[in-house]
């Protein structure tokens, strides 16, 4: 199947769900007085290797291995808090953690950190991760086909500190981390191996006070890649053949600033946040299909487009009103964009939530938002570790209106249907031509919805859910990158006896599928930036997974999961498969 897509470039934006917060009934009503405030849904992806990954937020400890939809990446083992993160309800007594799992052939994850400072006002903590991973593909099934199994190998190292610090007067809370990884690349070379390097720290500061609170923040982030490049772009001319152009891996240095005011007076409250992100590169490459400037000839070809020292900036100011009355709460505002360089200009989008609550157990909410967003290298690698590492990207825009109701708890059970429709302007979407795996951008707009349910009751838990989105070529859900039909999950979660925790859940995606993009020879009269293109499909994820946790004190425990356990395959990104039957055999302690 061939259609012609245009090329543009930029990407990301939300989806938002509204978590409604409900208090199971007692002896007597309690009502709660509360806002309704729906949630940004994060963009994700099944993983490639087990990583191993402490939030410096959470107490409890996920499952050691868990995938999660299509479209920001989950890691695959979190682990246990040394201590509550600003806990006003109890201290834990273990400022420390240490864990470790291995799985054959190779799959190993180990983690450590400890808490320094915790006590009610300042927590000071520091911790380190490591996660390892290598499996064999058939080479027949890679971009460019190999006759044998080709070897797929990444090594993640992750270290980082968190402080918080609270007094009367505001709260000041920081973070800073380091990643360095290598990733075996039989995509685009035998044995050839990429180096990805990242440094981000942030440090914000929020007012105590109630009559005016406010908040301010900074944040410097650099990623890229190492020196050593494919070098899959060394045959392909530049748009300006007076550059001196080489093909050198990019890197991105994104400096950020927020800051918000609120004035409220009575139910009502008028705000405005700032938000202004710049992301500075060395060098802007950018593939750019169509007839080379200059030439005599119709034939139409890829190009370079090479720019130096380029910054690409996004400033967003949403002033809005706010109101809370009885049980009904809205939010009336407006994100104004405004992009430097790159697809500059101004984009609006509304700021818009509503929440109605009747009872404890029943709620209705709307929301729209949106607005233009960086397309930051490492919110890119973090979908494919495989992107070309030569290659980066403008800004995108996109927007999503949604509705929901949201039902329970009630006798343990719960229920949320919500539907909406998005909108995505220059949105980057996981593409390959040859051997190179990039990110192509297009228009597209698609409804989407979906239903969950769950029921627990003391130690079982039983949850399924089912999204649908249109998943043609121009009428795709812009939050899956994988263009996916249906996303189904499904689990059961039981605690037989007070010290073991046993899980098994299903996950399932159907319709994936990705653009293989074909410059041919057309009319030099059509517009500028067109592909020739065809559909692959990516495969239907079908994956069974099953795990236990044992505490053999409160201390020490040991854990045990199996993944993909019916081996099924598929293709996590164009060109290379997910593992087949893996997982994590361990150990955690806590002291």
């Amino acid at each position: 199947m061939k259609s012609n897509i245009k090329k543009i470039f930029i990407p990301v934006a939300s989806f938002i769900v509204c978590v409604v917060p409900v208090s199971a009934q007692l002896s007597k009503e309690v009502v709660i007085d509360r806002d309704i405030e729906p949630a940004m849904r994060a963009v994700s992806r099944p993983q490639l290797a087990p990583e191993m990954f402490s939030s410096p937020v959470q107490l409890k400890a996920l499952r050691p291995w868990e995938y999660t939809s299509q479209g920001t990446v989950a890691k695959q083992l979190t682990l246990l808090e040394p201590a509550a993160y600003a806990d006003t309800f109890a201290i834990s007594p273990y400022k420390g953690y240490a864990r470790i799992g291995y799985f054959p052939t190779y799959n190993l994850g180990a983690s450590a950190g400890y808490r320094f400072i915790d006590n009610t006002t300042t927590k000071l903590g520091a911790w380190l991760n490591y996660a390892g991973c290598s499996y064999k593909m058939d080479g027949d099934r890679l971009l460019i086909p190999k006759d044998d199994k080709v070897t797929l190998t990444r090594h993640t190292f992750n270290l980082g500190a968190d402080l918080s610090h609270h007094t009367s007067q505001g709260s000041l809370d920081g973070d800073v981390s380091f990643m360095y990884a290598s990733i075996g690349q039989p995509i685009y070379a035998d044995n050839f191996t990429q180096s990805a390097t990242a440094f981000n720290v942030g440090l914000t500061w929020k007012a105590a006070t109630k009559t005016t609170p406010w908040s301010i923040g900074a944040s410097f982030s650099t990623f890229g890649f190492g020196d050593d490049t494919p070098g899959v772009l060394d045959g392909f001319p530049v748009v300006d053949p007076a550059v001196q152009y080489k093909p050198d891996a990019v890197r991105e240095y994104v400096f950020g600033i927020k800051g918000g005011i609120l004035l409220p007076k009575g139910n009502h409250g008028w705000g405005l946040d700032v938000d202004a992100r710049f992301q500075h590169l060395g060098a802007v490459n950018v593939l750019m299909p169509g007839v080379l400037p200059g030439s005599t000839s119709n034939e139409v070809g890829t190009y370079i487009n090479n720019d130096k020292g380029v910054t690409y900036g996004v400033t967003r100011i949403s002033p809005y009103y706010h109101l809370r009355k009885g049980n009904f709460t809205t939010r009336l505002g407006v994100n104004i964009d405004i992009a430097t360089k790159g697809n500059s200009g101004f984009y609006l989008t509304p700021d818009v939530t509503f929440a109605f609550t009747p009872s404890q157990q029943f709620a209705l909410w709307a929301r729209v938002d949106g607005g233009k967003c960086l397309n930051t290298l490492q919110s890119l690698y973090d979908y494919s570790p495989y992107m070309l590492s030569q290659l980066s990207y403008r800004q995108s825009a996109a927007a999503d209106a949604t509705v929901g109701v949201n039902v329970g708890p009630v006798y343990g059970f719960t229920a949320s249907l919500w539907a909406g429709y998005s909108e995505a302007k220059d949105w980057l979407s996981a593409v390959y031509v040859g051997s190179a795996n990039f990110f192509a951008s297009h228009n597209t707009s698609a409804f989407h919805y979906g239903l969950r349910l769950g029921w627990q009751c003391r130690q079982v838990e039983v949850y399924a859910s089912a999204e649908g989105a249109q998943n043609g070529d121009f009428d795709s859900y812009y939050m899956w990158r994988d263009k996916a039909r249906w996303n189904i999950n499904a689990g059961i979660r039981v605690t037989p006896v007070k010290q073991l925790d046993i899980a098994v859940d299903w996950k399932f995606r159907s319709g994936r599928h990705a653009w293989r993009l074909i410059p041919e020879i057309v009319d030099a009269q059509l517009p500028w930036g067109y592909w020739d293109a065809e559909v692959k499909t990516l495969g239907v994820l079908s994956d069974l997974n099953a795990s236990a946790t044992y505490r053999l004190t409160d201390a020490f425990s040991i854990f045990a999961n199996v993944e993909n356990i019916l081996g099924r395959r598929w293709q996590t990104v164009p060109g290379i498969d997910n593992a087949g039957v893996h997982g994590l055999v361990g150990v955690s302690y806590k002291f």
